[in-house]
């Protein structure tokens, strides 16, 4: 019987070859689309998973409660892992790493190599974290002072084999010599922490010993290995009794900020939103779901085409199913003949499926900087999931058509009575508004997206960003050097100016608590973030003053008790004549625009600006600001490298122009925003297929209604404007739908960003104008031809 049901079943797929294109095309593009995404969102989810205690291992993270404020940090004091091991028989091991950068090595002082993700690291790191030893002894390769694990690439480009590296020696610079301990495979690429190259420990410690006895200089993230029995909740709070009493007795009697941590699992840290000190690369754990609705809607969409299209072609097949009554088949027969057609559609759009994601999976990866890999040979789990989501789609998209099918009568069918009941179109017009409501949502939902992204691309950040570079100098020692560091900088005739400060742009500041004046004269105190810089930094940044003056270095009182605030500042204490305010110590005498320092996703902070004083580190102020003109850049670049090696050899160079770095901050939400556009687009052109299979469907079924309306004088324009109402109506239905839930879904989209762009109405008639326009041209294809029909084809047998 069986064999049977395929005969006829191919034969019917044979017969209507058209439509059964376009269902198998449909669905093999949902497939694709929702495989793809799957592949996406696997990848960012099985972050960590490789290491052997995953559900051990958690990263401490503290949180730093300052007036109205929450400070979150991911670095630790040096003597907290030691103390929580000791203390805590939970507490199976822990590890403290260090990232750095800029380090060059050579070997025997030949040419340099500048690697990157460098860490320092404690030895008891390869027992917390999993890596895959090539060459070596782990357990005691990070125990001695200047001692590296290498990965294999880095092993490679050294001393080109692995195994080679081992006992050989790299200098840094120009006077430490390393030696290679251990070689482990690169780190995978899904792993919250990949490290090219590991030093021990032991060597920083001789460097800064300091930072490894302060209970409040905060420098290293720290992994906690808990035993399998241990309850991570009440470890927790056994953590924050004993840290609370270690921090009350470091304090000494003085009071200070409330402080807690907690614990992270390493599974976590790749979905959490970055802090600050941390070294991970974080996605947003909304972009993954987002991406999970769109791949269930492309195949929802793609289900409604096959729906749509087979409930259509039931008068086609109502006499083969009053045949097959009368010859004596069961309803239960009939339901597996057609849920087996579905099936065997389903698995044609498979094959087709698996051959599209191989021809666009490079592509793929490009757009979303990734590095996915379809093998479906190999991974078995992955293979057995594509079978099974297959059978579940065909049954999902069969299974209506199938019961509407084999509940024809006979009787009714054979004696010419059966037409397509109302209840049946009306199906078919919910399901297509259902589809255009979602590809509407889609739209818009771009529309937005790249909306915002232009708005941050254009947004005034509070200073003049064009043609600034920034260059950053951590090997300089005291005033001197700077100075001369400065006009060594200002030689070249296309710098207009140079600045240097304690900030980055990077987010990170000194902060202090300090004792804030308001406006009726009392004090309040407040955790306040401030600048060091010289005082041409207002004016080679292009930032203005609303208010006040600016720094005076020739002023002894400005270099002691002189500071700026910017209007956030100014703001949050509700100042209206903020001029000799009293900030601490200190006295205001200006008022600073407002200026970006991060990314748009946050506000802008109260800040406060503070000349350099000479018996201040100067290594504070590393970060040179330098205003160029338009004309000469390539030689002005090449003249910063010579100023670069001249002072700082040891680093390697690495200046930019301050506005490719703050679009750094958004190539991850422009990558996803060109993903969901490509995958809205799909989305359209899934729901145009089945529109255009119901449109030749309506189309030839309204044949001799057209041949009729034309013989009474109806012409080409008005059988056109007929057939495209019912067509136009579900899409304004589609869009009356789909505008209030697009409105609300970007809304809280948008709510990420402190800075954002207004959901314009104009989004939405662009929207719904261009669905009507592609609804209409999918449409006309198969309307043209019919009423431009000769009545007497159609009505000669009348």
């Amino acid at each position: 019987m069986l064999k049977n049901y395929l005969k006829i079943t191919l034969r019917n797929l044979w017969r209507s070859k058209a439509f059964s294109a376009l269902n198998i095309l449909g669905l093999s593009i949902g497939m694709t689309c929702a495989f793809l995404l799957y592949l996406y969102v696997q990848d960012e989810l099985s972050f960590d998973q490789h290491h052997a205690h995953k559900d051990q291992v958690y990263r401490l993270e503290y949180t730093q409660s300052k007036a109205d404020q929450e400070i979150r940090s991911v670095v630790s004091s040096g003597p907290i892992a030691k103390l929580l091991k000791d203390q805590f028989p939970q507490v199976e091991q822990t590890a403290r790493i260090k990232p750095t950068s800029g380090i060059y090595f050579t070997k025997d002082n030949q040419e340099r190599f500048y690697p990157q993700k460098i860490f320092y690291a404690d030895p008891s790191i390869f027992e917390v974290l999993s890596f895959k030893p090539i060459a070596g002894n782990l357990t005691i390769a990070l125990t001695t002072s200047n001692a590296l694990v290498l990965t294999r690439s880095l092993a490679t480009q050294f001393f080109r084999s692995p195994k080679r590296a081992i006992g050989k020696t790299l200098q840094s610079g120009g006077s430490q010599s390393y030696t290679v301990t251990a070689v482990i495979e690169d780190t995978p690429y899904s792993s919250h922490f990949r490290p090219s190259l590991l030093i021990s420990m032991s060597t920083l410690r001789k460097k800064i010993p300091a930072a490894f006895k302060s209970f409040f200089a905060r420098n290293f993230p720290t992994f906690v290995k808990l035993s399998k029995s241990a309850n991570p909740s009440e470890v927790t709070t056994l953590f924050n009794q004993e840290y609370t009493r270690q921090l009350t007795a470091a304090r000494k009697g003085k009071s200070g900020n409330i402080e807690t941590i907690n614990l992270q699992s390493i599974a976590d840290i790749r979905l959490s939103p970055a802090i600050p000190g941390d070294y991970a690369i974080h996605t947003d754990a909304q972009v993954i779901y987002i991406f999970i609705i769109v791949a269930i809607l492309i195949i929802l969409i793609a289900c409604i085409n096959y729906i749509s299209l087979s409930t259509a072609r039931a008068v086609e097949r109502a006499k083969e199913v009053g045949v097959r009554k009368v010859a004596g088949a069961y309803r239960g027969q009939l339901i597996g003949q057609f849920l087996l057609e579905s099936l065997l559609i389903s698995f044609m759009a498979l094959g087709v499926s698996l051959v599209l994601v191989e021809v666009v999976l490079p592509g793929f990866n490009q757009l979303a900087d990734k590095h996915l890999v379809f093998d479906v040979i190999h991974n078995i789990y992955l293979g057995l999931s594509l079978v099974g989501a297959t059978v579940l789609l065909g049954v999902l998209s069969g299974i209506y058509p199938a019961f509407v099918l084999s509940a024809f009568q006979p009787y009714k069918v054979l004696k010419g009575q059966f037409s397509h009941s109302l209840q049946g179109n009306r199906f078919r017009k919910v399901l297509v508004v259902i589809q255009f409501s979602i590809s509407i949502v889609m739209i818009v939902s771009t529309m937005v997206i790249f909306r915002q992204m232009q708005y941050i691309r254009s947004k005034n950040l509070g200073f003049n960003q064009e043609q600034l570079y920034r260059l950053s100098f951590f090997e300089i020692e005291g005033p001197k050097k700077y100075q001369v560091l400065r006009e060594q900088l200002q030689q070249n005739t296309n710098v207009l100016g140079v600045t240097n400060t304690s900030q980055g742009m990077d987010g990170s500041y000194y902060s202090d608590d300090l004792k804030i004046e308001l406006e009726n004269g009392s004090f309040t105190e407040f955790p306040i973030k401030q600048f060091f810089i010289s005082p041409d930094y207002f004016k080679v940044m292009g930032i203005p003053l609303t208010a006040g003056r600016n720094l005076d270095q020739r002023r002894a009182s400005d270099i002691k008790k002189g500071i700026i605030v910017n209007q956030a500042f100014q703001r949050k204490f509700g100042w209206k004549k903020p001029i000799g305010k009293k900030v601490g110590e200190y006295t205001v005498v200006g008022v600073s625009g407002d200026f970006h320092t991060k990314s748009l996703y946050e506000s802008i902070e109260p800040l406060a600006f503070r000349l350099m004083s000479k018996e201040m580190d100067y290594n504070a102020m590393p970060h040179f600001f330098v205003r160029l003109k338009a004309q000469n850049a390539k030689s002005t670049l090449a003249h910063f490298k010579s100023v670069w090696t001249k002072y700082s050899p040891q680093t390697q160079f690495s200046g930019k122009f301050v506005n490719q770095y703050f679009a750094s901050f958004y190539k991850a939400d422009q990558r996803r925003g060109q993903i969901f556009w490509v995958f809205s687009l799909l989305a359209i052109f899934i729901a145009c297929l089945g529109l255009f299979g119901l449109a030749t469907f309506t189309t030839r079924q309204r044949r001799k209604e057209m041949g009729i309306r034309k013989v009474l004088g109806a012409s080409i324009t008005q059988l056109l404007t007929l057939l495209f109402s019912g067509f136009a109506r579900l899409i304004l239905i589609s869009s009356l739908i789909a505008f209030p839930l697009a409105y609300y879904f970007m809304r809280e989209w948008l709510q990420n960003f402190a800075y954002r762009t207004s959901i314009h109405w104009s989004l939405f008639i662009l929207a719904g104008i261009a669905t009507m326009c592609i609804t209409l041209l999918t449409v006309s294809i198969q309307s043209v031809r019919t009423a431009r029909i000769n009545p007497v084809e159609v009505l000669k047998d009348e």
